[in-house]
């Protein structure tokens, strides 16, 4: 087995980057090889890693807000909203010739519409600092209505009586 000069490994470790980078495209295209690929250094293999991972990371995070967002309208079509709450009425004036009835509504943030008929009259329904009332001058059955944007609602009555009109 014939044995290299000891000079020769000093010899290619003392070449320029350059030489070295010439002799080796000499070298891959005599034997037919396609060209090496020029040396890259740190920052361009960042760049390349950053490439190949970053679909990675967009997918994981388009896929956890998905999930997120899946989450939230399951929440939000499934639930459910009820008027509760109701106060009965309290006369408003000296005379006794309006009853506010007071209510309250769980998921606000769902309302769509509220309604309230009080025999053929249909009555306004206000905002109070609580709640909401409706403002009734005659005896009989109050209709509440509240229906929310995710199809649901609830309907509850209360009878009014004791009015002086």
């Amino acid at each position: 087995m014939p044995s290299m000069p000891p000079e020769a490994p000093k010899a290619a470790a003392g070449l320029p980057q350059e030489q070295a980078d010439a002799l080796l495209q000499g070298i891959m295209g005599d034997l037919g090889m396609p060209p090496a690929a020029p040396r890259k250094g740190r920052g361009q293999y960042a760049r390349v890693a950053l490439r190949m991972a970053l679909p990675r990371v967009l997918a994981a995070v388009l896929a956890l807000a998905l999930l997120a967002a899946l989450i939230i309208a399951a929440r939000l079509f499934n639930a459910d909203i009820h008027i509760g709450g109701i106060e009965g009425q309290t006369f408003t004036d000296e005379a006794g010739t309006v009853a506010r009835v007071c209510f309250t509504v769980d998921r606000e943030y769902l309302v769509k519409a509220f309604s309230a008929q009080l025999g053929e009259e249909m009555l306004p329904v206000e905002r109070g600092e609580t709640g909401y009332y409706v403002d009734c001058r005659q005896d009989g059955v109050l209709l509440l209505e509240v229906d929310a944007w995710n199809g649901a609602g609830d309907i509850k009555t209360v009878t009014v009586s004791g009015l002086g009109a």
